[in-house]
């Protein structure tokens, strides 16, 4: 990614407002006069002359640098007599496809300039063939980054931080009846293609003792690798000493679930089992 060069004057006259034609912009490492590389392409592939020498009507061509550092610019006469100068020039960052800052209506002229000017450089390019192979982003891996104004800082997050995530909770048994062992104690089917971020179970009356320990499981394959579990004399798995540990997070649309209830406890009833997780589109 190249930096561009916002020249202080686009477009070289004097003082009678004449236009200098062939006058110079010399861009130098800040505060001496050692030139740095320029390049006409914001790859910073294909390096171009320094100075950069005005058109017949005084304007001056794009210039990237390979580097966001402060730089020193002299604009002079095409006999190289000094016109002005300026110190701690910060080049522009430039990313494909992004708003780049246009510095003269020549950009205008030019429809591949002008749409990268716009945003829509990359945009206007895709056709409908092409979003058919876009990849999915990976709920758990892949991140959107968005600007803190507050902190005057970029940040990134998860789609589980910028999704609502939606509680799923189903009954296993009644209110009275003591649970016991056993599997695909209820079977229901998945509203919407998700990705779960947490599980949890609960009791109407708590095991007097032992632990109810509850499976989980999506298309016949179990979710968890740690069961989820609710200690004697408990009503709810997040007080639990060991907590359930998510190994299989996405569950498809439609997909067939089904709750096991792999040790009772003692007189344990009233259980539920909640999903909570992000819908995936």
């Amino acid at each position: 990614m190249g930096f561009r060069i916002i020249w202080p004057h686009d477009q070289s006259i004097n003082s009678g407002s004449a236009v200098l034609s062939g006058a110079k912009f010399h861009a130098y490492e800040n505060n001496t006069t050692t030139p740095v590389t320029l390049y006409s392409d914001r790859a910073c592939t294909t390096t171009r002359a320094n100075p950069v020498v005005a058109s017949s009507d005084g304007r001056f061509e794009v210039a990237y640098v390979p580097s966001g550092d402060l730089l020193s610019l002299a604009l002079n006469t095409s006999a190289d007599v000094e016109i002005d100068s300026w110190d701690d020039i910060e080049p522009a960052a430039t990313i494909s496809g992004v708003l780049l800052a246009a510095n003269n209506l020549d950009d205008l002229d030019d429809a591949p300039t002008a749409l990268y000017n716009l945003g829509a450089g990359d945009l206007a390019s895709i056709s409908f063939a092409d979003l058919s192979l876009l990849s999915v982003p990976d709920p758990f891996t892949d991140y959107l980054f968005v600007y803190d104004a507050s902190a005057g800082e970029w940040k990134k997050l998860g789609l589980p931080e910028v999704r609502p995530l939606l509680p799923y909770t189903v009954a296993v048994g009644d209110e009275t009846t003591a649970i016991t062992t056993g599997t695909a104690k209820i079977t229901f089917r998945a509203p919407w293609a998700m990705a779960l971020t947490e599980v949890r179970a609960s009791l109407g009356t708590a095991s007097s003792s032992g632990i109810v320990t509850v499976d989980i499981n999506a298309g016949g394959v179990s979710v968890l690798s740690t069961k989820l579990t609710i200690d004697a004399n408990e009503k709810t798995s997040t007080t639990a000493a060991t907590a359930a540990v998510i190994s299989n997070p996405l569950i498809g649309d439609d997909s067939e679930i089904t709750i096991d209830i792999d040790s009772a406890g003692t007189s344990a009833a009233g259980l539920k089992v909640t999903l909570i997780a992000f819908h995936i589109l």
